[in-house]
């Protein structure tokens, strides 16, 4: 989770636009963070940080307005996005379902038909083959945990020079705009 932040110290220097100039400042806020995830979800799909694409949709900016502070927030609403970013240590049992509908999804077990490429068996022998798999997977991260892949940080130090130029282009117009209202 990465926060961009703006003092406005502006609408109390100016009383009678105050709520005019806020909202300005939420609006631009807004732009640049939506922005960075855009670009953050773009960097994830280039490094194969993705399975079915759930962590990736998953990534939202978030905007809060606490006074004179604006608040923009990068998050991952996804429950792996954790151990993506920040890896995990050895010696603590993975649940099984995400690995389970992972192996799934990615189609890593079975056989499958030349002709129609479609999986072979019937569903408790495909489900069977896939909980094998599955588990195998999961007693490797128990044993030796997971490498961390930060996305996020990637993303701060790749784009943060760009949202400082957006935020600084983006903030005269939305107050301009704001002014003229």
């Amino acid at each position: 989770m990465y926060h961009i932040t703006v003092n406005n110290r502006l609408s109390s220097s100016l009383p009678h636009r105050r709520k005019a100039v806020q909202a300005a400042f939420v609006r631009s806020v807004t732009q640049v963070s939506m922005g960075w995830a855009a670009r953050t979800q773009r960097d994830m799909q280039k490094a194969g940080l993705y399975a079915r694409g759930d962590l990736i949709r998953s990534i939202r900016a978030q905007v809060r307005a606490r006074g004179r502070l604006v608040e923009g927030t990068l998050v991952a609403n996804t429950k792996y996005a954790e151990w993506v970013h920040d890896g995990r240590k050895p010696g603590k049992m993975p649940p099984m379902k995400p690995i389970l509908d992972w192996v799934h999804v990615k189609r890593l077990t079975g056989r499958y038909s030349v002709k129609t490429h479609r999986r072979l068996g019937n569903k408790y022998v495909q489900r069977f083959e896939d909980f094998e798999l599955a588990r195998q997977i999961q007693w490797a991260i128990y044993l030796r945990g997971i490498r961390p892949r930060p996305f996020f940080d990637q993303s701060f130090e790749d784009h943060k020079t760009w949202a400082h130029r957006a935020l600084v282009k983006a903030l005269p117009e939305q107050v301009g705009k704001a002014w003229r209202e």
